[in-house]
């Protein structure tokens, strides 16, 4: 019963929108908020991609949040954007998915976020839910494990060391690939673990991944600080290690640590990480270590602006009517991508072109935008809007589409 008021609600809403737009007065752009945890880099230039791109676009405005601290902070911010106006809320925060549902139900408000399905919404609970975003751990796993199938030696002989960070206290995007490192490296050797895998990454202490072959593979945990790299400089310092894999950002952290030790021990160290793509990404490929190589040499990114576009889509469809669209057999849906690599300077390069605020190239265009929007589509549905995604998230559809930006 709930949807169907909304659906009503939002349908007079839409008649007005025109009407006011028709008379070119600015109340007639639908109003969304924005809640935003911290600022960076990404988070600003998701900012831009919204207001200065989507907004005009697509005759809405954003109403963005200071950074949200706590829980209390959101609901507060909510409120104040429902009295703003404000008909939907895209939800970047990770604060309090449910908490955040309920308050905007309270004001009548539709909801999307990015995080984890939460089991309240897959139970149908929320009407006011319509999508959840975030990446597949999985894929972005498989990229780092096919790097392993396709660049480490016949032998194992130059020594595997995972940065497993936060897997201990349930990061996903650690223990996923963290595991999946474990995974490729046990299958290109054919061996086993004497411990299992799963185990094996949590563990709050660093340790050997002991097997039945001996090759050498370490599980460094934690944060990487002042306090614990003096013992992964230990670690490295041994020579036993030729890959560095990091499961969350990690190559900033270590760059001095491992220009230091391939010095002293003259070991080439191979550097895995995730990545956003920022200066410092560049910097890192445009820079040689002693060997004449770049001090990084695989990474996985995403694209800045495909938090803002994706979410907006599914906001944008139930706002105009078409909410089962983003719907599953009635019920939310997460939908997900999967991170792209890059692994030599003319990608970096490439890339670096994109999403650029200043120069306008987004990878996340109206093309990409429209497709996902039942109002260009027919019967779109929400499998239809997660094949859009697979298909425009990739580097060569991106390359295909907007060049290199630069």
């Amino acid at each position: 019963m709930k949807k169907v008021v909304y659906g009503i609600l939002l349908t007079l809403l839409m008649i007005s929108v025109v009407a006011c737009s028709e008379e070119g007065g600015s109340s007639g752009k639908i109003k969304i908020a924005v809640a935003e945890t911290t600022a960076n880099d990404e988070i600003a230039t998701r900012k831009r991609y919204l207001e200065e791109y989507i907004a005009p676009h697509y005759n809405v405005e954003f109403m963005f949040s200071e950074s949200l601290e706590d829980s209390g902070e959101l609901l507060d911010f909510i409120q104040n954007a429902a009295d703003a106006g404000c008909v939907a809320l895209i939800d970047c925060s990770t604060q309090d998915y449910v908490g955040a549902a309920r308050q905007c139900e309270k004001f009548d408000m539709y909801y999307a976020y990015n995080g984890e399905m939460q089991e309240e919404f897959a139970n149908g609970e929320y009407p006011n839910v319509v999508g959840a975003w975030g990446q597949s751990q999985e894929a972005t796993a498989a990229l780092f494990a096919q790097y392993l199938r396709q660049t480490a030696s016949p032998t194992g002989e130059e020594g595997f060391c995972i940065l497993s960070m936060n897997a201990p206290q349930g990061n996903s995007a650690s223990f996923t690939i963290g595991s999946a490192a474990l995974e490729a490296i046990a299958e290109l050797y054919d061996f086993e673990y004497e411990e299992p895998i799963e185990e094996m990454i949590v563990s709050s202490t660093p340790i050997e991944a002991a097997n039945s072959k001996g090759v050498k593979v370490y599980i460094y945990p934690g944060t990487l600080n002042a306090d614990t790299l003096p013992g992964l400089q230990a670690v490295l310092q041994s020579g036993d290690y030729g890959y560095l894999i990091g499961t969350v950002q990690t190559y900033t952290s270590t760059a001095v640590v491992v220009d230091e030790i391939e010095r002293a021990t003259g070991k080439n160290i191979t550097v895995m990480s995730p990545a956003s793509m920022t200066d410092s990404l560049l910097t890192a490929y445009r820079t040689s270590d002693v060997f004449g190589n770049p001090t990084l040499d695989f990474v996985t990114v995403k694209p800045a602006s495909a938090h803002g576009a994706v979410l907006f889509a599914l906001v944008y469809n139930a706002l105009t009517g078409h909410i089962d669209s983003d719907l599953q057999d009635g019920q939310v849906r997460r939908y997900t991508f999967g991170q792209f690599q890059l692994t030599d300077l003319e990608m970096v390069e490439t890339a670096s072109g994109w999403d650029n605020p200043d120069t306008g190239t987004w990878v996340c265009d109206y093309s990409f935008v429209d497709a996902m929007l039942a109002e260009n589509n027919p019967g779109l549905t929400s499998d239809d809007i997660q094949r859009v995604i697979d298909d425009y998230i990739t580097y060569d559809s991106i390359l295909a589409r907007v060049g290199s930006g630069n």
